[in-house]
């Protein structure tokens, strides 16, 4: 039996980067699936087409740009 978890959740209002610009964005659906014994969250953010993998998602925007000044 394997249980995974994260900590988002959906309607969670989250951070992101999109066209060099710092972007609000609403969680409307969470995958949470296990490849090749790696937990792995993938995040469908409103409006969006595609999923988003969680590690690009940031709660707030001080996490970000925090993020942003360790590259």
């Amino acid at each position: 039996k394997t249980h995974l978890t994260t900590n988002f959740y959906f309607g969670q209002q989250v951070f992101i980067m999109r066209d060099n610009k710092i972007a609000e964005k609403t969680i409307s659906r969470i995958i949470l699936e296990k490849e090749k014994g790696k937990e792995c969250c993938k995040l469908l953010l409103e409006y969006d087409n595609a999923y988003t993998k969680a590690t690009d998602v940031f709660a707030t925007k001080e996490e970000l740009v925090e993020s942003l000044m360790k590259e």
